[in-house]
């Protein structure tokens, strides 16, 4: 099975999980099915950085993809961009590969730990506690149009589509690329991994208790859950009701059955469309949110 191949399939597949977002009535199965998506496109962007003939270019195109989708988020109102998710793989595994010993690969996660670390913290600062502190003020006023366009301009993974988990699979499904049997075991690991961990008492008494405390005196009376777990565990955290509650299982354990879809790759390439998965992602958003807004949706 061909790159092409493979990205058509979580294209198709993207489109049914958007068609149960979108538009009202749709059964919660569609979205069931959508969980396939994102991973496979998570494990093709392992191989196009190993494969691309200039990896600075390929990271050129997704951070301006990332960009002018976060323009359209504030337009249209949406919240999706897989385009930083993507971006943000990349930008790892680029540290990684141009990296020359173990010591410098170490030294290239940390500094961008700490780059992450501090828009986190800036993020939070400018568009959750000035806000709620500030409520009158001209910033508060403007935050809700500038928030998804600053985050993609200073490459933060705050309100990143699906959330850190996604950003360390597709970053760890690329470094056991070689080996099928590494892959299977990495990728269904580190989902039951991630799923035990968010379903168990231990990340409720997390969430609920020690997060609620230490955020609980935001002035506007936020929920510290929704304006801290959620931007960065992105779609695994929304309605925080995963948080504790086999719900995840549900919703994204489906996500497994990717699998079987990466393990034919054959690392040919296929028919040449780069620019059309880049128009056709916000092209195909776009679409269904007209057609749902047309329906009576409300989003």
């Amino acid at each position: 099975m061909n790159s092409f191949t493979l990205k058509a399939i979580a294209c198709l597949v993207m489109v049914v999980d958007h068609m149960g977002e979108f538009i009202p009535g749709m059964p919660d199965w569609l979205r069931v099915i959508g969980r396939l998506a994102a991973p496979i496109f998570l494990f093709l962007i392992g191989w196009s950085c190993e494969y691309t003939h200039d990896l600075k270019r390929f990271l050129g195109r997704l951070y301006a993809a990332s960009i002018g989708m976060a323009v359209l988020q504030v337009i249209f109102g949406l919240e999706m961009n897989i385009f930083r998710t993507l971006f943000q793989v990349a930008l790892v595994i680029a540290l990684l590969k141009t990296a020359d010993t173990t010591r410098q690969r170490i030294r290239n996660l940390l500094l961008y730990t700490g780059y992450q670390v501090g828009t986190c913290a800036l993020i939070y600062w400018l568009f959750i506690w000035l806000p709620a502190t500030h409520s009158s003020s001209w910033w508060a006023g403007i935050t809700g149009y500038v928030g998804f366009p600053f985050c993609a301009v200073i490459g933060s993974v705050f309100y990143m589509d699906y959330g850190i988990f996604w950003l360390v699979l597709g970053v760890a499904m690329w470094a056991v690329r070689d080996s099928r049997l590494r892959l299977s075991a990495v990728y269904l690991g580190l989902t039951a991994l991630f799923g035990l961990c968010v379903t168990s008492s231990f990340a409720s008494w997390a969430v609920n208790g020690v997060m609620g405390r230490a955020f609980m005196h935001l002035p506007d009376g936020s929920d510290p859950r929704s304006v801290v777990i959620e931007p960065l565990l992105g779609t695994l955290g929304t309605d925080v009701g995963f948080i504790g509650s086999s719900l995840w299982w549900t919703m994204q354990g489906p996500m497994v059955f990717a699998l079987p879809f990466m393990l034919p790759y054959n690392h040919r390439r296929g028919p040449k469309c780069t620019w059309f998965f880049y128009v056709f992602y916000p092209a195909h958003i776009l679409a269904l949110h007209g057609i749902g807004m047309a329906m009576g949706g409300v989003y």
